[in-house]
């Protein structure tokens, strides 16, 4: 039990580091929760395969993904595993397929997605009642706003404001 709580400690003191640099980073994700290799790639022209990731949900060692930037369906990302002491933190190249958030919503039971990532922009659609197992697309990123795909509709894509994101593995983010 104290091992567990260390290791919490640990995973939430890095994800603290992640998200306290906003400005190095253009979003963070996580990964798709399927139980398959993800494979990183060297350059966005998927030229050769550098490491392979993967949510491992028997151990409970799940991957952390901060995007540089996503061009032509692909992210440059940073990738690390904090519970995972044999995985070196690597930098290279996925398909936005297996990039997706969490949200969440702490002051209300409506989430509010916008036509651009600026607090003052129009709605694209809204989101009732989040649920935290609903896993949305990560198609871009932009200064920590994430431009996401409607689950509901997928026809509607909208900027997802970074305080209804719960890029967080371990917690519901409530």
């Amino acid at each position: 039990m104290n091992l567990m709580i260390y290791l919490l400690l640990i995973v939430l003191t890095e994800l603290s580091s992640i998200q306290q640099s906003p400005q190095k980073y253009a979003g963070h994700a996580l990964l798709v929760p399927m139980h398959t290799y993800i494979p990183i790639f060297n350059e966005k022209e998927k030229l050769s395969v550098i490491n392979y990731i993967i949510n491992d949900t028997i151990k409970e060692e799940y991957v952390l993904i901060a995007i540089h930037r996503i061009k032509d369906n692909m992210a440059d990302v940073t990738v690390s595993s904090p519970l995972d002491s044999t995985f070196t933190d690597t930098r290279g190249w996925i398909e936005t397929q297996y990039l997706g958030i969490h949200v969440s919503c702490y002051d209300s039971d409506i989430v509010q997605v916008l036509k651009t990532p600026n607090p003052d922009s129009d709605v694209s659609f809204v989101i009732h009642r989040p649920q935290w197992r609903d896993f949305y697309i990560v198609y871009n990123a932009y200064q920590n706003w994430l431009f996401i795909q409607n689950i509901n509709n997928k026809h509607e894509y909208g900027w997802l404001s970074p305080k209804y994101q719960c890029d967080n593995p371990y917690t519901s983010c409530n």
